[in-house]
């Protein structure tokens, strides 16, 4: 036994004093070339490509730091800000160790690779082999651990566990029924009372024919009463300048009870008799509401007031002409439910992205944000997991210039490289109105210009987007994982894109306007991985893209208009089972843009009823629909865009000749749209006058 062990330890000295021959130094040395190299260039690159960035975003990791692509690292900011919006971490080189010693285990390895180089001992290679295999096993642990780590384990103020699988399931499992406060049989009820039922979802009535009592005692903590008994019924405005009628609540228990909303009996008078605290003059607005009573209302004098101000408890902040809020980091933060903000300009903000920097930052429920003017903000009203949001009638300009500073501007944030007033580029500006895993908003009568994107969805369900204007944004609509909400009446207009509304479904957009959006890659509407939704009377004109299909299923388009696009509709692959009808594709110079996909999957009418594609057709029942299917040849596909020259040709007569044959016998290899009932110019016409006769 001692024998063998010897005959082994013999054969094993042998071999690790073997001779390397001069084949096996030159892959050393060349192996030892190629680490030195990748301490100069990046091991890893990441290439991300979204409707929203079709040039994509890239990233690439060296072993000693972290680079994104674009001018100055700008794609870093970019995938950060996109993965702060979902709570994922902060992608940055101070948190990986490893760029602190992997330059050293590179150098080791090149020594130990030259060492082998030079001594050209068998015995070198096994040193080399056993520390590689040990660095190679544990870096790639390591790296399992990182990507765990930022998929997994979101940041503190990120979303709730499950939420960003299943946004909506922590709101539908809310109990958001209104609450019911049954009022006792004594004529007088107090003033905390009402202001608790009113801050949990305004005020339901138990039903009963009783009255309410005429005054109510004012019991607010802080605050002595100053009444007490009854006013007079008669009476409408309390006489005593310290008193002031709750009008607003008069008059919205007035409409319930006249339409019978909430299924409550209003009472047939209410008087609510609130005390208005006085202010020194001395006090700051912050210290006006600190000290102010729940439900109070403070009126802001003429003037700029300082922020940043926290709103902590149930208030009305109303402003008048020439009354202003200027601050930075959050001007505003509502914190409480149940804020109303009204007729004030608010001015200002911080200027950090990943900190969420607003003019108006949104953390309590039911909160509105009413008739404001809010300028030079990063973001300009930031909802943040809540619901019942009102935010009405406001105009928003957002920051487009930093002013001039005695420090040195941000790396990437603007367009000048001296110390003077630059201007903000467009991916480090906020949004106008953002909204991050929210529910039941509505948002109604704003105007928003010169933010990055107008209007921002995230993990927001149920909500109503309606009469607003959005122009001169990046993307005036930026939609993404929200479900069931309606957009209607809005115009999105010389924005680089007018909207884009991606992975969500039963959505419904109506009678909404897309006009004139342009770019080398912008879109009138962009639809991508978005189901069962419905898209009706829209009109989509003047933009480089008017209406893009990818990657959606079941989803109505109905009587929408899409006209002088440079593409009227392109349609992408893998979208089944859309149903397409009486809208109007026409004087688009494409008139669509398949990129070799078959649009066979999808209906392009209903009930005998197609779409009109610009042309008289055959129509030889005078019904308004053509007699011979209709197809829309695309010839050039994704050529247009490499080579955009090729645009000159849509209008040659090879390619008219080309058309012409293909509408009558299907030309193989060429990628169409066929709709089996195309409609003629006159088809609303007759319809109209069949519904006249109809009606006599």
């Amino acid at each position: 036994m001692a024998k063998k062990i010897a005959d082994l330890l013999r054969s094993e000295f042998r071999f690790l004093a073997r001779p390397l021959n001069l084949w096996s130094r030159l892959l050393l040395l060349a192996a030892a070339a190629s680490i030195v190299a990748a301490l100069f260039f990046p091991l890893w690159k990441m290439h991300l490509v979204a409707p929203q960035y079709s040039d994509g975003l890239d990233l690439y990791i060296y072993c000693y730091k972290i680079q994104g692509g674009g001018l100055n690292g700008q794609h870093l900011v970019e995938i950060n800000n996109l993965n702060h919006y979902i709570g994922m971490k902060v992608i940055q080189a101070a948190d990986f160790t490893e760029m602190v010693w992997m330059p050293f285990v590179f150098g080791v390895i090149i020594l130990l690779l030259l060492r082998a180089v030079v001594f050209g001992l068998m015995a070198n290679v096994v040193d080399l082999f056993a520390i590689y295999s040990y660095f190679g096993v544990f870096s790639i642990g390591s790296f399992w651990y990182r990507l765990y780590e930022y998929g997994a384990q979101a940041r503190p103020d990120g979303a709730d566990e499950d939420q960003a699988i299943h946004p909506a399931a922590h709101w539908r499992k809310t109990n958001r029924q209104l609450p019911r406060v049954e009022f006792p049989h004594a004529r007088r009820v107090s003033v905390d009372v009402l202001g608790r039922a009113n801050r949990n979802r305004r005020l339901a009535l138990a039903k009963g024919t009783g009255m309410i009592a005429r005054g109510l005692r004012l019991r607010s903590t802080g605050c002595q009463p100053i009444i007490s008994g009854s006013l007079p019924e008669t009476s409408s405005r309390a006489t005593h300048p310290m008193l002031r009628i709750a009008s607003g609540a008069q008059r919205w228990l007035r409409q319930a009870a006249a339409t019978g909303r909430l299924g409550a009996c209003a009472p047939r008078s209410l008087r609510s008799c609130l005390a208005s605290r006085p202010v020194h003059s001395g006090a700051t607005l912050q210290e006006r509401i600190d000290t102010a009573a729940p439900n109070e209302t403070i009126h802001l004098e003429v003037g700029v007031h300082s922020g940043a101000v926290l709103i902590d408890k149930p208030l009305t902040l109303i402003g008048g002409a020439g009354a202003e809020i200027r601050g930075l980091g959050n001007t505003i933060t509502i914190a409480a439910d149940d804020v109303t903000v009204r007729d004030l300009r608010i001015t200002g903000s911080g200027l950090n992205l990943s900190e969420d920097d607003a003019a108006v930052f949104v953390t309590g429920n039911r909160a509105t944000i009413e008739h404001n003017f809010i300028a030079d903000p990063l973001h300009g009203v930031y909802l943040k997991k809540v619901f019942g949001a009102r935010i009405l009638d406001n105009r928003i300009e957002g920051k487009t210039t930093i002013a001039a500073s005695t420090e040195a501007i941000d790396k990437g944030i603007g367009q000048s490289a001296e110390n003077c007033d630059t201007t903000l580029i467009a991916n480090r500006r906020g949004n106008g109105i953002h909204q991050w895993n929210c529910e039941g908003n509505l948002i109604r009568g704003n105007e928003i210009s010169e933010t990055r994107d107008g209007i921002y969805f995230s993990f927001t369900n149920n909500s109503r987007v309606e009469r607003n204007v959005v122009h001169h944004t990046r993307y005036g609509l930026h939609y993404m994982y929200s479900d069931g909400n309606i957009f209607e009446n809005n115009t999105f207009a010389e924005n680089a894109a007018g909207a884009a509304i991606m992975f969500s479904k039963e959505l419904q957009v109506r009678g909404n306007h897309f006009v004139n959006n342009r770019g080398l890659r912008a879109y009138g509407l962009i639809i991508q991985s978005t189901d069962r939704s419905r898209f009706e009377k829209n009109e989509v004109e003047q933009n480089a893209v008017g209406l893009s299909f990818n990657q959606c299923n079941g989803n109505d388009v109905f009587g929408n208009t899409v006209r002088e696009n440079y593409i009227g509709l392109k349609f992408g692959s893998n979208s089944d089972d859309n149903r397409f009808t009486e809208n109007v594709f026409d004087h688009n110079l494409h008139p669509v843009e398949t990129g070799g996909a078959e649009g066979a999957a999808n209906k392009w009418a209903l009930n005998g009823v197609g779409n009109f594609w610009g042309g008289a057709g055959l129509d030889l029942d005078q019904n308004g629909v053509g007699d011979l299917p209709h197809r829309e040849v695309d010839l050039f596909g994704i050529l247009r865009r490499d080579f955009p020259a090729v645009a000159f040709l849509s209008e040659s007569p090879a390619v008219k000749l080309l058309r012409f044959a293909h509408e009558r016998a299907v030309i193989l290899g060429i990628s169409s749209i066929a709709d089996p009932a195309p409609l003629t110019s006159q088809f609303w016409k007759i319809r109209a006058q069949r519904a006249a006769r109809t009606a006599r």
